[in-house]
């Protein structure tokens, strides 16, 4: 991606860029609110489960690997729900250009990093007991859906496919917080120019843009002043007679 530094044209650096070809300013923004969208379904999600059924709860109580799954859900739903307070913090660390805010976004991805590795090698090595422990609800619902129920291998190939996306979405977001908070904490300007133009000034709600113009719309603008200042003002005629000498 190409952006404007003083008339010239400079590429987007690898260190100034979210997942690659974003704006780092713009992609974190779109990270907090995405971030907080996920928890607050998440909150909608925990408030509207209905209470699980006596006698699933004994099957999972005999069977070690549905029980440890539920498990894993709930960790899952208590790091979403905590993702409303990590996305504000990050939002509001792009406002107010606070480094230690945004380093809670990027502490919140990590934390999904880690966790999402764990489940996805869980997940494939108990794939093939989970599907044996849940034989008959599989081989029923084939059957009102008249398709083929998934092997153990499909079903492992599918979720190492899943896991490899979100583990590299998780990258990427935790890698952007992590840059901007770099950029914010050592006071350096980015390499494409001010992130916060007059075009995203709208969406920062009154953010102070014009503290980081570009140094060539100052340029211009002192340009244009002179030029008013040097141009003759007109005097209409009043009937007033004047001397010619």
């Amino acid at each position: 991606m190409i952006r404007p530094i003083d008339g010239r044209q400079q590429r987007l650096s690898a260190e100034d860029a979210c997942c690659v070809c974003f704006p780092l300013a713009w992609g974190v923004r779109m990270i907090s609110l995405l971030t907080m969208l996920v928890g607050f379904f998440a909150v909608v999600s925990v408030l509207s489960t209905p209470p699980v059924p006596p006698k699933e709860r004994e099957r999972e109580m005999r069977e070690p690997a549905l029980q440890d799954i539920v498990y894993i859900d709930k960790v899952w739903d208590c790091l979403k729900i905590s993702g409303l307070v990590c996305g504000y913090q990050g939002f509001k660390g792009l406002y107010t250009r606070d480094s230690l805010k945004l380093k809670w976004l990027c502490c919140y991805y990590v934390l999904c990093f880690i966790l999402e590795v764990f489940s996805l090698c869980f997940y494939i090595a108990k794939a093939c007991q989970v599907l044996a422990d849940l034989k008959p609800e599989i081989e029923q619902a084939a059957q009102h859906s008249h398709r083929r129920p998934l092997t153990c291998a499909e079903v492992q190939q599918m979720l190492l496919v899943k896991g490899f996306a979100q583990c590299a979405m998780y990258y990427f977001f935790a890698q952007a917080a992590w840059s901007l908070a770099s950029h914010f904490s050592s006071n350096l300007p980015m390499a494409w120019g001010d992130p916060f133009s007059d075009m995203e000034a709208p969406l920062l709600a009154g953010y102070g843009v014009s503290e980081h113009r570009p140094q060539q719309q100052q340029q211009q603008q002192q340009q244009q002043q002179q030029r008013e200042r040097q141009q003759t003002k007109f005097q209409p005629f009043t009937g007033r007679p004047q001397r010619l000498d």
